[in-house]
């Protein structure tokens, strides 16, 4: 928890190898959901960038509350489940 709140930070600061550290630690296990969810490799490929994407437009409000990898498979599986609403 501690390394995600200075790997959030460092993102803040623009470090792209920051960024680089979250999405590998996390990108397996963002998959897994968003593929559980759309039972689709490019459709939940296309979620974990959508996220991450928008992740990185949000760093200037962004505020870590909680665990980050929570977050992440939140947004992952919520984004999953609009794609399979529509």
């Amino acid at each position: 928890m501690i390394e995600d709140k200075l790997l959030v930070l460092r993102c803040k600061k623009g470090s792209s190898d920051a960024l680089r550290r979250v999405y590998q630690k996390y990108k397996d296990d963002l998959l897994v959901v968003a593929m559980a969810v759309l039972n689709d490799n490019a459709a939940a490929e296309d979620v974990l960038h959508d996220v991450f994407e928008a992740f990185v437009r949000s760093l200037g409000q962004f505020r870590l509350t909680g665990s980050l990898k929570g977050y992440l498979t939140t947004c992952v599986a919520n984004r999953a489940r609009n794609i399979n609403r529509h």
